[in-house]
C-alpha cells in the first residue's frame, strides 16, 4: 500500500508541475497564485487524505502521520519553490 500511495503521490506532482508550467510559466502574477493554491489547498489535502489512508491501511496513527507530514511538506515545498520562481520573474508585457 505504501508504494501505491508513493505512485499515485509522485503521478500528482507531475501531473501538477506540468499544469503549472504549460498554462501559468509566462505570467508572473498567475504563477505566483498558482504556486499560492499549491500552498494553501493542495498541502493540507495532501496531508489529510495521506495521514488517514496509511493510518487506516498501517493501523498505526504515527505511521500515517509522518507519511502525510512527509507528503505535505514535499508538496510545500513544490508550491514554494514556484512562488519563489514567480517572485522573481520577469512581468509579463
Amino acid at each position: 500500500m505504501e508504494v501505491l500511495s508513493i505512485l499515485l503521490f509522485i503521478s500528482f506532482l507531475i501531473g501538477v508541475n506540468w499544469y503549472i508550467t504549460k498554462n501559468y510559466a509566462n505570467d508572473r502574477g498567475k504563477l505566483i497564485k498558482a504556486s499560492l493554491i499549491v500552498i494553501l489547498v493542495a498541502t493540507p489535502l495532501i496531508y489529510i487524505i495521506t495521514m488517514i489512508t496509511l493510518g487506516v491501511y498501517s493501523g498505526d496513527g504515527i505511521a500515517g502521520a509522518v507519511g502525510g507530514l512527509g507528503f505535505g511538506f514535499i508538496t510545500f515545498i513544490n508550491g514554494l519553490i514556484y512562488f519563489i520562481k514567480g517572485f522573481f520573474s520577469q512581468k509579463k508585457v
